[in-house]
């Protein structure tokens, strides 16, 4: 059975400089790029246990709290970044 293709979205900015959410399928598009530099644009970590939190500050958002699993934060810092950062 076949894996459903993932969409990455690319923002190209004025200047050539590309905005996405990493995604391993960024590999080949990385490796032919003259210049890279990443920025990490939050943090997903252990928040009193048992909760998660997704602190989106590093690009000026807000700390989301409250998941009671890590994927939960991980898909509420992506649908935060896909609607805020990388428009």
């Amino acid at each position: 059975m076949s894996k459903p293709s993932k969409q990455v979205k690319l923002v190209i900015k004025d200047g050539g400089v590309i905005n996405a959410i990493y995604d391993d399928s960024l590999v080949a598009l990385m490796q032919d790029a003259e210049s890279i530099h990443t920025m990490r644009a939050s943090h997903v970590e252990p928040h009193k246990v048992p909760y998660w939190q997704a602190d989106l500050r590093p690009v000026g958002g807000p700390v989301l709290s409250g998941f009671t699993t890590r994927q939960a934060a991980l898909d509420a810092e992506v649908e935060y970044l896909s609607k805020n950062v990388i428009v």
